[in-house]
Formats: C-alpha cells, structure tokens, sequence
C-alpha cells in the first residue's frame, strides 16, 4: 500500500473510532453497530478507479457503497493534503449535526464513512490533465 493510501485508510479508521468512543459529539452518531476498523482491499481500488472513469452513479455500483468528488489544485505535487484529504474532509462534514437545515438524505458520503457494516475500502484519485482537478473515489464493501 502507498503512502496516501495509508493515509486514507487511517483518516477512516481514525473518525470512525473517534465517532465510537463519543469523542465527536457534534457529528450524528453511527447506525448503533460496533464500529470496526476497516481494511484496504486492492479489488476496490479498482473498482473506484472504474467508478471515476464512467463516473458512476452511486447506485450504478450497487452492492458497494461509493463516495466521489473533485477537488480544485493549486500548483505543486501530488500528495495527501492537497489531492485527497479536502474529498475526505468534506465528506465527514455531512455528519456535522449542528447543521439542522440539511435533511440527513443528503449526507450519504459520510453514512458510508460511518456505516458499521463496511469492513473494506479501496479509493483512487486521479489529475487532469492539465492537473488542475483531482477526482477522487472511494468504495466501501461489507
């Protein structure tokens, strides 16, 4: 595993146990199941680089939960902090429950970070080409 796959995986692991030990207050709590550490899974890698390059739909890759998004560059290199972390960052966010006015249909990136029934991630993360863009995907499986 990469570096930023690593790094991907501990974000992950790290919210979700925050989120089980009642650390995160302020963020809906999980389904009620026991909340595991997940485990990167390589076949799932390909499967969100599928996921990007179709640009599915979430339910167009059923049974497998899936987050997406793009994330806006500045200059430099490749790495965690600018490429993927932001995707991550705003998709835990639509767990924060101090935001009443958001209906929790919408905060279907952040179930999937949470749901307790997901053992396996994989994600990928891929530049334009002009590398102004990087599109980023992750997909979760029971």
């Amino acid at each position: 595993m990469d570096e930023m796959s690593q790094k991907i995986l501990d974000f992950h692991n790290t919210k979700r146990m925050e989120l089980a030990s009642g650390q995160n207050k302020k963020f809906l709590p999980a389904d009620g199941g026991e909340m595991n550490k997940l485990v990167w899974d390589c076949s799932l890698v390909t499967k969100a680089k599928s996921a990007i390059k179709g640009r599915s739909e979430q339910n167009a890759i059923y049974p497998y939960g899936l987050n997406t998004d793009f994330v806006r560059l500045k200059e430099g290199l490749r790495s965690f902090e600018s490429d993927f972390k932001p995707s991550l960052e705003r998709w835990w966010n639509e767990g924060n429950s101090s935001n009443p006015d958001k209906p929790y249909g919408d905060k279907a990136n952040y179930e999937n970070m949470v749901y307790s029934g997901y053992q396996r991630l994989g994600c990928y993360s891929t530049r334009t080409a002009k590398k102004v863009l990087a599109f980023n995907a992750c997909v979760y499986e029971e």
